[in-house]
């Protein structure tokens, strides 16, 4: 083992690598995300409490991250100041595969729903939600 990174004492169920392999974000059945600088050893962002367990994670561009889960829906987040930038809602299952085309911007998602749905994040196929928060939830 070269390093070892806490998160909440939960089960992680989502891990990935930034494109550049400099960051790495774990997420499962805590409340938040985190995301680590590899080669600074330190803690980069925590994503605030989100509903549901995440099943899912990719860093989708620049500075971004796409989390998706038991509750349906996959948030992209900005990671400069964890900021909930947009939603993806359709799916009627849980969100369990996320994977990015960074050359045509486009995110494709699978779910318990037995579907797989691709996304054209850069043509606004996503509700932009960074001003309003989830019903019954409260922003951190």
């Amino acid at each position: 083992m070269v390093r070892k990174w806490p998160t909440e004492h939960r089960r992680v169920r989502a891990i990935c690598f930034s494109p550049d392999g400099s960051r790495i974000a774990a997420a499962g059945e805590g409340t938040r995300v985190h995301v680590w600088d590899i080669k600074g050893d330190r803690q980069v962002a925590t994503l605030p409490s989100r509903p549901g367990k995440a099943l899912a994670a990719t860093f989708c561009g620049a500075g971004k991250l796409a989390v998706g889960g038991s509750n349906n829906i996959v948030r992209i987040w900005e990671l400069g100041d964890a900021r909930e930038l947009s939603r993806l809602v359709g799916h009627t299952g849980s969100v369990t595969s996320l994977a990015y085309d960074a050359h045509g911007d486009l995110l494709i998602t699978g779910s318990f729903d037995t579907t797989v749905r691709l996304w054209q994040l850069s043509v606004g196929d996503h509700e932009d939600t960074a001003a309003r928060p989830e019903p019954g939830h409260q922003p951190r």
